[in-house]
């Protein structure tokens, strides 16, 4: 699988664990170039992400930011490099 869609999908899991937000791996692509093409960059980015809630099975909105998102990236890197 492309390191790309494996960090798609991570971003899609970490939505659904933390979030309790269903998204598909188009969203997850859309908020992994949205929100880490700016990296190294200090200025810290949001995005409204829109999906179905997990519990409620409701439309439901959840506003992320760069940082949580280059916590999840950089926690998938690292698992990656210990296997």
């Amino acid at each position: 699988m492309e390191p790309s869609k494996a960090i798609d999908r991570e971003i899609v899991q970490y939505m659904n664990r933390k979030h309790g937000l269903l998204i598909g791996e188009i969203t997850g692509k859309i908020i992994r170039m949205t929100l880490c093409g700016n990296y190294p960059d200090k200025e810290i980015l949001t995005l409204e992400v829109k999906g179905r809630d997990m519990i409620l099975d409701n439309p439901k909105v959840v506003e992320i930011n760069s940082e949580e998102v280059h916590e999840v990236i950089t926690a998938f890197i690292d698992s990656q490099n210990q296997v």
